[in-house]
């Protein structure tokens, strides 16, 4: 709770939210591990890959990620509710505000779907799809793969 509302200790993050998939190493990965195992539907959504990374998410209420596209990944909502909008290949918005600007009436980017992921909840997001989150309760906590692009 300190590290998230201190922004990572002087680690340039942002308070309120930490969010990795960089370091398969990082403590919280390896702490983790042992507690689940990949499902082999999810498992699936990688098999063209040669490697996949961990995610590690946790937020306070009020924090999100901003639009952004990456490779095919899939994230387990663990613990509080988070607000997804996805936006396929070519389509995301030119405009690249803060997530919560999306919730004002009338803000919603065009063409972008929009889901909340509940405890429970998988999301799956295919290769290219811009998304942008925002989380909704005290604590919102998931984790999951993502793709490894090699070089």
């Amino acid at each position: 709770a300190d590290y998230l509302r201190s922004g990572g200790a002087g680690t340039g993050r942002r308070p309120g939210l930490l969010f990795d998939q960089d370091d398969p190493e990082l403590d919280i990965h390896a702490a983790m591990r042992p507690f689940y195992d990949v499902p082999a539907t999810l498992a699936r959504c990688h098999a063209h890959r040669h490697r996949t990374k961990p995610i590690f998410s946790v937020g306070l209420r009020n924090t999100g990620v901003g639009f952004h596209s990456h490779a095919e990944s899939w994230l387990a909502q663990l613990i509080g509710r988070k607000v997804w909008w996805l936006a396929p290949p070519g389509s995301a918005p030119g405009d690249i505000a803060a997530p919560w600007c999306y919730l004002l009436p009338g803000r919603h980017p065009p063409g972008a779907l929009l889901c909340v992921a509940s405890p429970g909840d998988v999301l799956y997001v295919p290769q290219g799809w811009a998304h942008a989150t925002w989380n909704l309760d005290p604590w919102s906590v998931s984790l999951g793969r993502i793709g490894f692009e090699d070089g």
